[in-house]
């Protein structure tokens, strides 16, 4: 069976391309010809590796130029321009490469209309709420006309043969008849040896981002290093060019100290072994790959109950600890103390954390998009 993944970028660090690298390199290891067609670069350099068996290939279309500027017809124009090239370079590509099954992960309205023999599917890894915080941030004239453009994209994805969204909750939000629920599986392979949990360490892999709540990690660990002086909190995530808001942030709450920033490393697995607690402070999320991650190594995590996915990764109170408010920073510092100053809690959920997690193993999950194929081409 062939298979074609369309997706902006392979090049960066990001969940997506760790999601889709992982996925694509699992087809390809059980015999599927798997190839990777991206969008957004030039030339396909993938930050995590490939299957050697995997082809990719670029339409060089750079939507993210779009992002650029605030002019909003600027941007229209500019984006009508690139989905007719995208459209005439996609066409051409699937006729001279035809496949069985076509998975994309940006929509776009021409995708489902394409009479290229495959079945189309469309992945989001973004939940519903994402495109409401999205928009609370960005100007009048800019949130009509993306609402507009919304509105009529909606209208086009129920013509995928299948639209795969990340949790229950959000198929139930987007209330689709073509959508189904597929989670991530784990990212990377359980360690012989869980995490000790004895460094005075606490972790969070997270892009500098407005998602991310960063913005309500720092002074919530301030309140954690008033209390626990002795701990340090580390930070992996690309910058974006947002250092001097972050160092500022840093300074203002008076944790330079104990709060340390990292570029994002391909050995991630040694920092959370290295680490005794897993923090996320996300306003939304997809599917947080990270928890799972954290909980492979044994690693306990406290979390907002943000929308959607913590509350189906973490069981609150057996494996980790959920915190109901998103922007509780008291709630979320709290949570915090709370496995730093009870060892035997930190142990305790750190291995429920470690066999809970195993319902989102690799072959379990790859095994519902087995038969998600076997469906659409009997």
């Amino acid at each position: 069976m062939r298979i074609t993944f369309h997706t902006f970028c392979l090049n960066h660090s990001g969940g997506m391309e760790r999601v889709l690298t992982q996925k694509a390199n699992w087809f390809a290891k059980h015999g599927f010809d798997v190839t990777i067609l991206t969008t957004e670069e030039a030339e396909c350099i993938p930050f995590f590796p490939l299957h050697s068996d995997i082809q990719t290939s670029s339409l060089d279309i750079n939507y993210d130029q779009l992002y650029n500027s605030d002019n909003v017809w600027h941007n229209i124009i500019n984006s009508i321009h690139k989905r007719r090239s995208h459209k005439q370079k996609l066409k051409a590509y699937l006729q001279e490469h035809p496949c069985d099954i076509f998975i994309t992960l940006q929509h776009r309205n021409f995708i489902p209309n394409l009479k290229d023999g495959s079945r189309k599917i469309f992945e989001v890894h973004f939940s519903a709420a994402a495109k409401q915080e999205f928009l609370k941030r960005k100007k009048l004239l800019y949130r009509l006309a993306y609402r507009l453009g919304s509105w009529w994209q909606e209208r086009k994805i129920k013509y995928y043969d299948r639209f795969i969204v990340l949790t229950e909750a959000d198929r139930r939000v987007r209330a689709l008849p073509n959508c189904i629920a597929i989670p991530n599986s784990i990212t990377i392979p359980a360690p012989a040896v869980p995490a000790a949990l004895e460094t005075k360490r606490v972790i969070c892999v997270a892009r500098y981002s407005y998602q991310k709540g960063l913005d309500f990690l720092i002074p919530a660990w301030k309140i954690v290093a008033q209390r626990h002086p002795d701990w340090s909190l580390h930070i992996f995530g690309r910058t974006y060019g947002r250092e001097q808001e972050y160092t500022q942030l840093l300074s203002e709450y008076d944790v330079a100290a104990s709060v340390h920033l990292h570029e994002p490393t391909a050995d991630i697995t040694s920092e959370y072994l290295n680490s005794s607690i897993y923090v996320m402070s996300s306003r939304y999320e997809g599917f947080p790959l990270v928890l799972g991650e954290a909980m492979i190594c044994g690693v306990p995590c406290v979390s907002y109950a943000c929308p959607y996915g913590p509350s189906d990764v973490i069981q609150d109170e057996v494996d980790g600890i959920i915190i109901p408010q998103v922007g509780d920073i008291d709630g979320l510092a709290d949570g915090i103390c709370r496995l730093i100053e009870d060892t035997p809690l930190r142990r305790a959920m750190g291995a429920s954390a470690r066999e809970n997690i195993d319902r989102f193993d690799e072959n379990q999950v790859m095994q519902q998009w087995i038969r998600l194929f076997d469906n659409l081409t009997s």
